[in-house]
């Protein structure tokens, strides 16, 4: 019985540092890494969203090409990246990319409005991109804009 115990102890604690500890990489088909989060809209906002691929996020992912997210001992271009996306039919999705905590000695947020439209040769592809930025402290506005930082 106490053999039991101190395994079903040890599974348990597996299974928690497992959840918790950050996979590694942000390369093409490795896991994100744990400041890269990837998502679809929270539940009360999805509205007509429907069950999206790999494919999909990756390509809403890569306009903002390479970018080295900061983690202990790594420094970064960037503190975290958010991909969010809805795919409102078989064709046709939208997604929003957000590049958070720059290092910028003006811009401190990008953000990415994304419409991607799927070609039957080329796969997923973006069709428009509206970007916007937040400033750094005393360097312009707060909120996103499409007015340049000073």
């Amino acid at each position: 019985m106490a053999r039991f115990r101190v395994l079903t102890a040890y599974l348990v604690t597996m299974a928690v540092f497992s959840a918790c500890s950050p996979p590694q990489g942000d390369e093409p088909g490795a896991e994100p890494s744990p400041r890269t989060i990837t998502s679809n809209p929270p539940a009360a906002q999805q509205g007509p969203c429907r069950s999206v691929e790999p494919m999909l996020h990756e390509a809403a992912r890569s306009v903002i090409g390479d970018i080295t997210i900061a983690r202990p001992g790594v420094e970064g271009d960037a503190d975290r990246v958010e991909v969010i996306v809805c795919k409102t039919s078989d064709t046709r999705a939208t997604a929003t990319v957000t590049i958070l905590g720059q290092r910028d000695d003006s811009v401190r947020d990008t953000r990415h409005e994304l419409v991607l439209d799927k070609l039957v040769v080329d796969g997923w592809v973006v069709s428009n991109d509206v970007t916007t930025h937040r400033c750094q402290p005393g360097r312009g506005h707060q909120e996103f804009s499409a007015e340049l930082c000073l």
